[in-house]
């Protein structure tokens, strides 16, 4: 029997290269992680880098590939988000460190710059 979905929205899975930097943070964006899933609320990615704590601010930029009908150029995507969850991940053979899995909620709708 499958659990019944509490989430608020649906999940879309996708992998996409997330650029971020802490909120506030005058430096320049670098590569954080890439996502495996992203819903209308945050986002979850992959990551191999240090990452803030729960409750942290970060400020990410996501490049969506061209996609026919939607953005036939691409598009970014950015966001205020803070840290909801970070989950260890089991490392692959021969990694050079721990993996860990983040969850990101959005604190406003994310800007879409076509």
């Amino acid at each position: 029997m499958d659990p019944v979905e509490q989430r608020a929205h649906r999940r879309l899975p996708i992998e996409i290269g997330v650029l971020a930097r802490g909120d506030g943070e005058a430096e320049t964006l670098q590569p954080l992680g890439i996502t495996t899933n992203i819903s209308a609320g945050g986002l979850y990615l992959h990551t191999s880098r240090p990452v803030p704590y729960r409750g942290d601010p970060i400020h990410i930029r996501l490049r969506i590939p061209p996609t026919t009908g939607v953005a036939d150029l691409g598009a970014e995507l950015s966001a205020q988000a803070h840290v909801l969850r970070i989950d260890s991940l089991p490392s692959p053979p021969a990694s050079d460190g721990p993996r860990y899995g983040v969850a990101l909620q959005f604190r406003e709708r994310p800007a879409i710059h076509l």
